[in-house]
């Protein structure tokens, strides 16, 4: 009798057990799925028919002549959320990953393009800047920064760094920038540019991206104001280096800095695609 019992309560154990298992499951993978369509609702890329996503980064050195260089540990953490951030939008098999450099001369063959780090360290974000018509340039002098000049504005505004007593960033600026552009062929690409005027400012673009990925409702609210719903929009961010965290040697977190809308762009903002050529100034 025991044995009879212990063999019911066993196969009764085992049912509970897969139905828990089967309800856990389903609720992680719709979590998921919610994340993933959220994400794909405001970011441009093309996904149908099996294309795939080209994460194109740029912390290799520009000048071919280093024999050796210092990656940051920002840039490595901006790499790795990036990467986060593609996976949600697409699939594993749909990411492509390729340093700047080795991909800048076939860029043009891949769909969607998703771009990381400013136009000094990265000839596939120089390019895109053209040819999305971006109404930013970067510059170094007389010191780092973001200058904007959109189409209804008269006169560039300045964003300027502002370092600490240590040199640090305390105050820097960053953009994204999404939207589609036209090759010279004619054929045409689905852009994401995450750019900004120092490692600080580029990790935070990529954990702004993070944190709507996260936030159902910071995505609803963007919606609502129809920024996403238009061909091109883009986003100058405020970051405020709270805890004067020095990115050539720690991750950095969302606690650490605060990030702020400081404009935003719509497709109406936007220049005509031009040639961005290399500014000597430019970073």
């Amino acid at each position: 009798m025991e044995i009879i019992l212990g063999f019911i309560l066993g196969i009764v154990a085992s049912v509970i057990a897969n139905i828990i298992g089967f309800y856990t499951g389903n609720r992680i993978y719709s979590y998921f799925k919610a994340r993933t369509h959220e994400l794909r609702s405001i970011l441009p890329f093309d996904l149908s028919k099996n294309k795939h996503i080209v994460l194109a980064y740029g912390s290799i050195p520009p000048v071919n002549t280093l024999s050796t260089h210092t990656v940051e540990q920002g840039d490595l953490m901006a790499l790795l959320k990036a990467h986060d951030i593609a996976q949600l939008i697409g699939k594993e098999k749909s990411l492509l990953v390729h340093d700047s450099l080795s991909i800048s001369s076939s860029y043009e063959l891949h769909t969607n393009i998703f771009t990381i780090s400013g136009p000094k360290w990265n000839p596939v974000t120089r390019i895109l800047l053209g040819r999305i018509g971006a109404p930013i340039t970067f510059t170094k002098s007389p010191s780092k920064g973001i200058n904007v000049k959109t189409t209804k504005m008269k006169h560039k505004e300045f964003y300027n760094c502002v370092k600490d007593n240590t040199k640090l960033p305390k105050v820097c600026y960053g953009v994204i920038l999404a939207g589609e552009v036209e090759n010279n062929d004619g054929t045409k690409q689905e852009v994401l540019i995450c750019a900004g005027a120092s490692t600080l400012s580029t990790n935070s673009c990529l954990l702004y991206l993070s944190q709507l990925s996260k936030s159902k409702i910071k995505v609803k609210q963007a919606q609502s104001k129809g920024l996403f719903k238009r061909k091109k929009w883009g986003l100058l961010l405020k970051i405020e280096n709270r805890k004067s965290v020095d990115t050539m040697h720690t991750p950095l977190h969302e606690n650490d800095v605060n990030i702020k809308i400081e404009k935003v762009f719509f497709q109406e903002d936007f220049l005509p695609s031009y040639s961005n050529v290399s500014y000597p100034n430019q970073i």
